[in-house]
């Protein structure tokens, strides 16, 4: 005991005579043993609980999991019907007509065919300055943004520097 209580402890405990503390012990030990049969008992019948509401959750899951392979079967078995195909394309298909007649769809029919455009506008340019066959001015009418070599002397030149740095031609007379 005097690992358990305390000098005070004991010292109040001395006051009292061994049969009154035996009778004291005995209580709180039957007290203890009642309450460990108690906590027991309950323990044994959490346990159970829990065993039957684990099988019960378990045979939810399997219910649950075979509700949705049979939707998932009808599902395929739908899709794979007329009425199935047809139901997936009529929306896509009103949707492709209307993203067609939409601003937007034409807008980014026109950006991509530009970037397309001014590509082979530059490519034909290139080629066409390459064979000579046709002088430097005329091909800046083909583009007036594109940039040709038109100084001689490697430095590139778009439209507005043309004017200053390239030896203007006397216009015929007539």
């Amino acid at each position: 005991m005097k690992s358990v209580l305390d000098e005070t402890d004991m010292d109040k405990l001395e006051l009292y005579p061994p049969d009154d503390l035996l009778d004291m012990l005995s209580t709180n030990l039957a007290r203890m043993m009642s309450l460990a049969a108690c906590l027991t008992q309950k323990a044994n019948r959490a346990s159970e609980v829990e065993k039957r509401y684990s099988s019960k959750l378990d045979k939810a899951k399997e219910d649950a999991l075979r509700a949705v392979q049979e939707k998932e079967q009808l599902l395929e078995k739908f899709l794979e019907s007329e009425a199935g195909k047809a139901a997936l394309e009529a929306p896509s298909t009103e949707t492709i007509v209307l993203f067609k007649s939409s601003g937007e769809f034409e807008e980014l029919v026109l950006d991509h065919a530009e970037g397309i455009y001014e590509q082979m506008v530059q490519d034909c340019g290139r080629i066409l300055h390459e064979t000579r066959r046709i002088s430097d001015n005329d091909l800046l009418l083909l583009d007036t943004e594109l940039p040709f070599d038109l100084a001689r002397d490697d430095v590139e030149l778009g439209v507005g520097d043309s004017d200053d740095k390239v030896k203007r031609e006397a216009p015929p007379q007539t």
